[in-house]
């Protein structure tokens, strides 16, 4: 006797398949629409374990197949069967390259291990509550707080692995989706570390779909306000992994636009107007080599809004858009130590400079919105566990060993940047969701554009 349990109906309280246990259902089907993110599939695999073995039951899980759409997220096509918590097998679509699993289900096994289970039964408590009351405790101290949450694990080089597998097999689907004379990759390489993950990203995909390296076009467009490290940089890195180099200097184009709006500042008008004469040169080279446009913005800088509206945050795909930059970095250090040994060392460079725009001399981000270190502690617990302003004045001095006073403004200074600039994130391009943490509004990120801020 089967029931099919869809999706994560599982999760809930008091699921189907754990009523149906009593009218003798002996296997559940559980077709589900779950996303492959970092760590999910150990995830799924305990969730389908631990259901089989308390309900003495086969589990049979399949989440959808990694060719579905990666617009906003990746897919694996899991598929897993267990019978009274063991498991009989397990494959993905996306890792195994399978698309079925062929499994023997012994009943016999499931039924007498109902018969001897002391658990099959319906029991009824009758509960006595005694309530209480909870004070705050003035001194407390917190044990441990996890200053880098997104990692999820002690292994942050086997964290950066399993992610770097998502975002090809997310920009694969998204290049495979396109006509052949289409599949180019146009990329406008800083020198920094955003861009320089989009690069070592889109050139691992091109060579698992077998594509040219040439295929990937790397732009450098450096300006005035360009240091000649970043530039040497990005150079090196378009020329390491056998891309299309493109060196475009800007400040022709720039002077011109800047004298045609009668400008001669250098404000945020003179910031943001080479930002986007970037970016009109990147659609232009999309539409004349007949490719897309990867974006480069991280997570953080879509948070605190430290990206240029119809600039930088504007592209064809964010590849980077679900990762924070204390997260890129690390991938680049991990690049650096276990990939890509022939670039090891300006790689390594990318990911121990400042990052900076650089679209005015000595420009420094941090200088300007604080660590990032700081903003993604705030960033993962205010969207992931809801913390309050109040208690992010209890643990960020403790987490980074900070002054009360310090705290206060980097939560004031987040929480502004973060309201303030939802109107960039309501335009976001698409962009793979691989750490469970999206503010695409797309993703089910809902907040308006025009919520009052604070002054």
């Amino acid at each position: 006797k089967l029931i099919v349990e869809i999706g994560e109906d599982s999760n809930n309280y008091l699921p189907n398949s754990a009523l149906s246990v009593f009218e003798g259902v002996n296997i559940v089907l559980n077709p589900s629409s779950d996303k492959e993110m970092l760590h999910s599939g150990d995830e799924k695999l305990q969730r389908v374990l631990t259901t089989s073995k308390r309900l003495n039951l086969a589990y049979i899980y399949a989440s959808p197949s990694s060719m579905e759409s990666t617009s906003e997220n990746v897919y694996a096509g899991d598929m897993i069967a267990a019978v009274n918590g063991e498991l009989i097998d397990e494959a993905s679509n996306l890792f195994d390259n399978l698309d079925y699993l062929e499994v023997d289900i012994d009943f016999n096994y499931i039924t007498r291990n109902r018969l001897t289970s002391p658990n099959h039964d319906i029991i009824s408590y009758d509960n006595d509550f005694v309530l209480f009351n909870l004070e705050k405790s003035k001194d407390y101290d917190f044990e441990y707080l996890d200053t880098l949450p997104f990692f999820q694990s002690d292994d942050i080089f086997e964290s950066c692995n399993s992610v770097n597998e998502l975002l090809i097999a997310a920009l694969t689907k998204k290049l495979s989706s396109l006509p052949k004379h289409l599949q180019k990759v146009v990329i406008g390489v800083s020198g920094g570390a955003d861009s320089t993950l989009a690069l070592l990203v889109a050139e691992q995909t091109l060579e698992r779909m077998g594509l040219d390296s040439t295929n990937l076009i790397g732009v450098s467009m450096p300006s005035v306000n360009s240091s000649k490290e970043s530039s040497r940089r990005a150079t090196e890195l378009i020329e390491g992994v056998k891309g299309t180099k493109l060196v475009i200097p800007i400040d022709e184009q720039l002077e011109v636009h800047l004298k045609s709006i009668n400008h001669d500042k250098k404000d945020v008008t003179y910031e943001n107007a080479q930002a986007r004469i970037r970016t009109n040169i990147l659609m232009d080279l999309a539409n004349k080599h007949g490719g897309i446009v990867i974006g480069p913005s991280d997570l953080s800088e879509i948070a605190l809004g430290f990206t240029t509206y119809s600039g930088d945050a504007n592209s064809m795909y964010g590849i980077n858009s679900g990762i924070p930059k204390t997260f890129v970095l690390a991938m680049l250090r991990y690049f650096s130590s276990e990939v890509y040994i022939d670039l090891s060392k300006v790689i390594g460079e990318i990911a121990e400079v400042k990052p900076s725009p650089e679209l005015l001399k000595g420009q420094v981000t941090e200088e300007i919105i604080g660590s990032y270190e700081i903003n993604d502690f705030i960033l993962y617990h205010f969207i992931k566990s809801g913390w309050s302003k109040e208690i992010f004045e209890l643990t960020i001095p403790k987490a980074f060993d900070i002054t009360k006073e310090e705290a206060e403004l980097y939560i004031k200074r987040f929480f502004k940047r973060f309201y303030q600039n939802q109107f960039k994130r309501i335009v976001l391009p698409e962009g793979p969701n691989v750490l469970g943490f999206s503010l695409n509004p797309r993703n089910g990120f809902s907040l308006p554009g025009d919520n009052e801020v604070d002054k």
